[in-house]
């Protein structure tokens, strides 16, 4: 989780923590790490100088407004990466909201909610067993015995 200036050992920031918290979300959203060696000194090597898988490539799902958020944070020269958590935060609570709004819209679910949702219908009572309202008597000693 070290960041590239703190891996050549200049003066460290906030925008340290900033590339930080990218390889905690890198990790989170691919299930690996972004940079990766048998040795510490080659994960050091591997910060420097390359590039992380895209995540669009590890998962063919993942929304590229994300991977580019992803991405900023990661960005090896501090100048480009995000200049505040606040700034970070701001550009995922609006990929957040794009993301709901699109998939409201569409129609669309990521893979795990339609598999839920799927479950949820599978394990339904069948209509037939559902009593009809007009049917529920309005008298309190009916309804207790109708729903005991």
């Amino acid at each position: 989780y070290m960041s590239p200036e703190q891996a050549r050992g200049k003066e460290i920031d906030w925008q340290t923590d900033i590339f930080s918290l990218g390889v905690v979300l890198y990790e989170m959203l691919s299930g690996s790490l972004p940079f990766t060696g048998e040795t510490t000194s080659d994960i050091i090597a591997s910060i420097l100088v390359k590039e992380p898988k895209p995540l669009t490539e590890m998962n063919g799902e993942m929304p590229a407004e994300l991977e580019q958020i992803v991405k900023k944070a990661l960005c090896k020269h501090k100048q480009a990466r995000y200049q505040t958590v606040r700034d970070l935060l701001t550009d995922l609570k609006n990929f957040r909201q794009d993301f709901e709004l699109r998939n409201r819209f569409e129609g669309k679910f990521p893979t795990h909610l339609k598999e839920a949702k799927s479950e949820k219908l599978k394990n339904a009572e069948p209509v037939e067993k559902i009593t009809p309202p007009d049917e529920i008597s309005k008298s309190p000693n009916n309804l207790s015995s109708e729903f005991s």
